[in-house]
């Protein structure tokens, strides 16, 4: 899907900055350029250099059925399968607006390039992405 001709409202990156992406097996709450020692402490501990958190739900943020969402995920998921990542189940919450939890995935070990491709084949507006030893950082697609 090619995301090179839209404009996104102020409000809406506002509202992606006012996520909070959690990692719920991990014990994990991800804000968007605010340092976490607990990340910090898992990728250390497990080698690991950077990650992504990625969705396939709601494409251009234009919300979808339960089952649409659903199913993309699982399309997302078997591309993360298929290329051997690991990962794990989270969501992106806001933290004030109305918006429903988006369902996604914590990638490790994935690089940057290889993570907005992914999020821009599903649509996808932006992602987070970080490394060790920096804050996560919210990546624009568009």
């Amino acid at each position: 899907m090619d995301n090179s001709s839209i404009v996104v409202d102020e409000r809406l990156w506002e509202a992606y900055r006012n996520t909070i992406y959690a990692v719920p097996e991990l014990g994990l709450e991800i804000e968007i350029s605010v340092p976490n020692a607990p990340l910090q402490n898992y990728l250390s501990a497990n080698g690991f250099t950077r990650w992504a958190f990625i969705t396939a739900w709601n494409p251009r943020s234009v919300l979808l059925t339960e089952a649409q969402n659903a199913a993309r995920n699982q399309q997302m998921e078997r591309w993360l399968m298929d290329k051997k990542y690991l990962y794990f189940d989270g969501y992106g919450q806001g933290k004030t607006s109305d918006w429903p939890p988006e369902n996604s995935f914590f990638v490790l070990g994935i690089n940057r390039e290889t993570a907005i491709q992914l999020g821009r084949d599903f649509g996808q507006l932006a992602i987070v992405v970080g490394e060790r030893d920096t804050v996560a950082e919210l990546q624009s697609l568009v």
